[in-house]
């Protein structure tokens, strides 16, 4: 059951639609992001072609496997290592730190542009 709700919910991520599944949410912004949120916290957002995850501190499996059903779409991979998490792009592999956004996908120019509006 966890790995379709984790595959539809990164469906209607990709496809920006809102949808809600027991812990599991995708919402849509007005500026147009989207957000799929687990337990109430937004661990994966996509906004002007940037997507970004964030395991909010969760490092459990349901975390990594909504994770890793987004990242299918956008050529990314999370995996876990001794306790440590790391995301895996096109640009390599590198740690994935705990409460804090890392850039998985999109233009850097277009994420560099967002981090300063925020």
């Amino acid at each position: 059951m966890s790995a379709e709700i984790s595959r539809e919910a990164a469906r209607r991520f990709v496809a920006g639609s809102a949808w809600k599944n027991a812990n599991t949410v995708v919402g849509t912004e007005t500026d147009g992001s989207v957000h799929l949120v687990l337990y109430g916290k937004s661990v994966a957002r996509r906004h002007n072609g940037v997507v970004e995850f964030n395991n909010q501190g969760y490092l459990s499996k349901t975390t990594k496997d909504r994770l890793n059903a987004v990242g299918v779409h956008y050529g990314v991979s999370v995996q876990q290592v001794k306790y440590t998490w790391y995301v895996t792009t096109k640009e390599g592999r590198e740690e994935m730190p705990a409460n804090q956004w890392v850039l998985v996908y999109g233009t850097p120019m277009a994420y560099l542009a967002k981090q300063l509006r925020d």
